[in-house]
């Protein structure tokens, strides 16, 4: 058949047909693989590896973090903001979400926005130091209790919740573990990280909305406002940040042959 149409009909019309079938299988998605299948208002997937390389700042920076939590006495502000303006951490995020993790006890989380960088990690972190769970906390043993640091990239934008979708190729595609929501009634509001669908075993949609849902018991949902974020997190392991990454891990290359 190609070779007919080669002889017979031209260059011309064999291009046709091969940009024809070319535009089915692109709209059946059968040919996209799943690593380009991101949102595209999300930007870039990251890989296994990460993109943002630790300094020794970002470090020094997380044990100024926990000494200032766990202080005895009110610490110096200046002392932590000084070593979060040395890291290589964003200096421009819209907010700061700090997440504390300890095997036995429940999460502790404070959020601070709209401020200045700097200023919403000192005020993120007198709150946690202030929470009423803060002092069953080991803060000063790396190896029990851990700290995730999340910096919201830009202002949440407001969504319909009903037009999210899972498998469609367009702004409105949701991926747990790679995009977050922002769900907010009657003066309450919850935050759902990208990086919660790791911690509560969620990998669908469907699950992430009931999950929030859980805290508005009662609220009719055609009053709950959704909007949706996106976060660069990192989270302690012993002395060091690590970076979380977004999308499928990268598959090492196979040296034996089976």
């Amino acid at each position: 058949m190609l070779k007919f149409l080669r002889e017979k009909k031209g260059p011309t019309l064999l291009f046709l047909l091969t940009l024809s079938i070319a535009f089915i299988t692109f709209r059946s998605g059968r040919l996209i693989p799943r690593l380009l299948r991101a949102p595209a208002s999300q930007g870039p997937v990251k890989n296994q590896s990460g993109n943002h390389p630790v300094t020794p700042a970002d470090n020094l920076f997380l044990k100024e973090l926990r000494k200032y939590i766990a202080a005895p006495q009110k610490p110096d502000d200046n002392t932590l903001i000084r070593a979060f303006s040395r890291t290589s951490f964003r200096q421009d995020a819209y907010g700061v979400i700090l997440t504390a993790y300890q095997p036995g006890l429940s999460n502790i989380r404070v959020i601070s926005t709209k401020k200045t960088t700097e200023m919403n990690i000192l005020r993120a972190t007198m709150s946690m130091r202030t929470n009423i769970k803060a002092s069953t906390f080991n803060w000063n043993d790396p190896a029990t209790c851990r700290i995730q640091i999340d910096f919201i990239s830009e202002l949440p934008v407001p969504i319909n919740i009903n037009n999210l979708c899972e498998e469609c190729l367009s702004s409105n595609r949701f991926e747990p573990g790679i995009d977050g929501l922002i769900a907010e009634a009657n003066g309450k509001k919850k935050y759902f990280l990208p990086g919660d669908a790791f911690f509560l075993s969620i990998s669908c949609l469907k699950s992430t909305i009931e999950s929030i849902l859980k805290t508005f018991k009662n609220v009719p949902e055609t009053e709950i406002k959704w909007s949706r974020l996106n976060t660069q997190s990192f989270i302690s392991y012993k002395n060091s940040w690590i970076e979380l990454y977004r999308g499928e891990p990268v598959i090492d290359k196979i040296e034996k042959k089976i």
